[in-house]
């Protein structure tokens, strides 16, 4: 995801697991939870829909 006001309504494109996300900054990320739960959450990509933006929760 670009650093800076150009990205727009659609961030949601620019998710990605956090084992991605280590590789790519060189960071460790939860290293005190234990490994075998760390291990499924960092496989793990978000899913869950973005509306649109001006679109309620309730107006799907």
């Amino acid at each position: 995801m670009p650093n800076d006001q150009s990205v727009p309504h659609g961030w949601a494109k620019y998710r990605v697991s956090v084992a991605d996300l280590e590789k790519l900054t060189g960071y460790t990320f939860l290293d005190r939870v234990p490994p075998a739960v760390a291990s499924a959450l960092k496989a793990k990509v978000d899913d869950v829909r973005i509306p649109p933006m001006g679109k309620s929760k309730g107006s799907e």
